[in-house]
């Protein structure tokens, strides 16, 4: 969901952990660890009651017990995305982010290098959220993922004929351009 904002950035991001019971369980869980949270009714499309928290960078965390999936609303598309593939979030200090998301949140390590970048998941994908360590906290890429290359080839194509000059191939597209506004960037997708 795009929030109008002067500044750019993430407001929150959320998980849905299953249903209204796995919720209940997730707050039980919250209060044993003596994690502060709120409950809210986010008014959010297709999202019901969600528990709102903050992991030990600031980042606000919603879990929400069950969200419906609708079919794409964006119109006809170059690309359209299967889903969110991951987000990479600025941490100050990683093992900090791994035992959290690990021993609160549940999640698993899938890959380290060093101290400074941890991925993990939370299902069998490789990693849903990956943190990497920075003096700076904030978002540093959020990612799609498509059925396969041939769809980031085609993406790239629909890019360039839209005036974007792509900088490196199709696995990392930089457009030349000015700086993209996060709505600019979906509008091309």
């Amino acid at each position: 969901m795009l929030i109008p904002s002067s500044e750019s950035g993430l407001d929150h991001y959320a998980l849905d952990v299953g249903d209204a019971a796995a919720l209940e369980s997730a707050a039980s869980a919250l209060d044993r660890a003596g994690i502060s949270y709120e409950t809210e009714w986010s008014g959010e499309a297709s999202q019901g009651p969600a528990l709102c928290l903050r992991d030990p960078d600031g980042y606000r965390v919603e879990l929400i017990g069950g969200i419906e999936q609708v079919s794409p609303s964006y119109g006809p598309r170059a690309v359209q995305p299967r889903k969110l593939g991951h987000i990479t979030l600025l941490v100050n200090d990683c093992k900090r982010s791994a035992e959290f998301y690990s021993e609160i949140l549940g999640f698993r390590i899938s890959d380290w290098v060093d101290d400074v970048f941890l991925w993990m998941r939370c299902n069998p994908d490789h990693h849903g959220l990956a943190f990497s360590r920075s003096d700076t906290v904030r978002m540093h890429h959020f990612a799609f993922e498509v059925v396969d290359f041939s769809y980031l080839a085609r993406q790239a194509e629909h890019l360039m004929r839209t005036g974007y000059r792509l900088v490196y191939g199709p696995g990392a597209m930089v457009p030349a351009r000015t700086s993209l506004s996060t709505s600019e960037i979906l509008s091309k997708i």
